[in-house]
């Protein structure tokens, strides 16, 4: 023992436990090795699932936006993106090199919107201070067959995320339920249920879709629209700087030092070489005008000098891109490359082209040229089906009920299923999508049932033809049907109220705050889902 020892200290007994158990002195190895282990343990739960999402696509996350409290993000496992994948893959052979800079975004906000929607309606429901108990939700668990013993053989995590998601459906359903008569009405509606409360209105209806129209017709609207319907073979050069250097830029072509079919070639590897519609055989005018209003957010009549200029030659001012999929500053050069050519109606790549502007930006010609062929009909119904008949139109009957007795009380609302139903059956030989398109035209169902029954046949416009309408029936509702008829009048009114709702989210700032836009630029680049195959 050293003499520098205490006396206090040689004096002090050592306990029972210190002698039987002596306690080692911590070493710094085993620290380390406590740190590795647990280190270990936390990235078997984080990093591992992280690294697997990196490894399956490069980096495939991103914030979208954010409606109050919820957020809509591009993760693993998210809301967005399964419905992005599910439409990918149900177009997955539709999308190659040349489309993909276009397809892709699209179902981005797509995917970004349905999620969005689902995150609006949970925001607005804990806002408005929905609260779904435990027994709720064990109810309509047992409702749809989930036992206790299945409940038991559930992970933990499964059995949080079955709660979770039917706390969510109960929230948002009865918030909806709720808010019948609340944001967004549709004041027009209230006037839409005023007759179909006391009557049955039953029409005579006639389809007929947009590709009935004629060649001749088709022709005559290319030939005095010629300037939107000449095809153009067009360069396209993506500067990617600020103003002053795109201006330079801009002064190099004007002195011809350089071109822009130049400067696109040195792009060759990207999507902005050339546009896909000039490598697919041509683009008119009126798609370039489309496109452009899209890239860069000008109006028609600051747009409608550039087609003059184009047409003589020259080069296009930089134009601001801003869709474009990269972070910095962008600006768009365009020319015209070869000798405009005229739209050949034998070919229907330009026939369809054709018959799209006139379905999307011009319905006021439809509505002309389909509204002239009523003429023989004003002031009278008799002859309403031979005559449709002998336009080769598709001919039946409905009645406003059809639609509503179509709801399914029990879960999530399917309004238009009778509808559909009805419609089948009268219209065998028509397509669901265009039965779709008829029965779901508001503007339809409003006019159909307000208009008296000696109207002459009025027309609709919808989204892939045309349907003709004349009254031709009602009848009053007796007392023992009122009260099922309130009871469906109800849901419906509900059902139209939810729509309401939605266009009030899409329309409020928490919707829309250009938080998507940004994040999609951001997403575009990092994953480089845009990126031609160089192989």
């Amino acid at each position: 023992m050293s003499k520098s020892k205490s006396p206090k200290t040689l004096e002090k007994a050592p306990s029972a436990q210190e002698h039987v158990i002596p306690m080692p002195k911590k070493s710094g190895r085993s620290t380390v090795i406590g740190w590795m282990l647990l280190v270990m343990i936390v990235a078997s739960f984080v990093v591992a699932p992280l690294f697997a999402v990196l490894a399956s696509g490069g980096v495939n996350q991103a914030k979208f936006g954010q409606y109050g409290s919820r957020t809509v993000a591009f993760t693993q496992g998210s809301r967005m993106a399964r419905i992005f994948e599910e439409d990918r893959q149900r177009i997955a052979s539709q999308i190659n090199d040349q489309n993909a800079y276009m397809i892709i975004p699209m179902l981005l906000e797509r995917s970004f919107e349905q999620a969005m929607m689902q995150e609006a309606w949970l925001d607005e429901a804990q806002r408005a201070g929905v609260l779904v108990s435990t027994e709720e939700v064990a109810r309509v668990l047992r409702d749809m067959g989930v036992t206790n013993t299945m409940l038991a053989n559930m992970s933990v995590v499964d059995r949080s995320s079955q709660f979770d998601s039917q706390r969510q459906a109960l929230s948002v359903r009865q918030f909806q339920s709720g808010a019948m008569d609340g944001i967004a009405r549709d004041p027009a509606f209230s006037q839409l249920m005023l007759n179909p409360m006391q009557k049955e209105r039953q029409v005579s209806i006639a389809y007929l879709p947009y590709s009935s129209l004629s060649d001749e017709f088709l022709a005559d609207y290319a030939t005095a629209h010629q300037d939107l319907f000449q095809k153009w073979y067009l360069r396209r050069y993506v500067h990617t700087g600020d103003l002053a250097s795109a201006q330079e830029v801009h002064q190099k072509l004007l002195s011809g030092e350089v071109s822009v079919e130049l400067l696109a070639s040195a792009q060759a590897s990207t999507p902005f070489s050339r546009d896909v519609y000039a490598a697919q055989g041509g683009l008119m005018g009126a798609q370039y005008f489309y496109q452009l209003q899209q890239q860069t957010g000008m109006d028609r009549s600051e747009l409608l000098p550039l087609l003059s200029a184009l047409r003589e030659g020259d080069v296009t001012e930089p134009l601001p891109f801003i869709q474009g999929f990269t972070d910095e500053e962008s600006y768009l050069f365009y020319q015209l490359e070869g000798v405009p050519q005229a739209i050949d109606m034998s070919d229907e790549l330009d026939k369809n082209a054709l018959l799209t502007y006139l379905i999307e930006r011009d319905r006021d010609t439809l509505s002309q040229h389909f509204g002239a062929l009523l003429q023989p009909l004003q002031g009278s119904q008799e002859d309403f089906t031979s005559f449709m008949t002998g336009l080769n139109a598709t001919v039946g009957d409905s009645d406003y009920f059809s639609m509503v007795y179509g709801l399914n009380m029990q879960g999530s609302y399917s309004p238009y299923q009778g509808l559909i139903t009805s419609f089948e059956q009268a219209f065998p030989s028509l397509e669901n999508s265009t039965i779709q398109s008829l029965m779901r035209s508001r503007e339809f169902f409003q006019q159909a049932f307000n208009a008296p029954l000696n109207a002459s046949p009025t027309l609709i416009l919808l989204g892939n033809g045309v349907a003709y309408f004349t009254p031709i029936a009602e009848r009053t509702y007796q007392a023992l049907n009122m009260q099922e008829d309130l009871y469906y009048m109800e849901a419906f009114v509900r059902m139209q109220s939810e729509l309401g709702m939605q266009e009030y989210f899409k329309n409020s700032s928490r919707y829309r705050d250009g938080a998507f836009e940004r994040a999609l630029a951001r997403f575009m680049k990092q994953t480089g889902v845009i990126a031609p195959n160089r192989s």
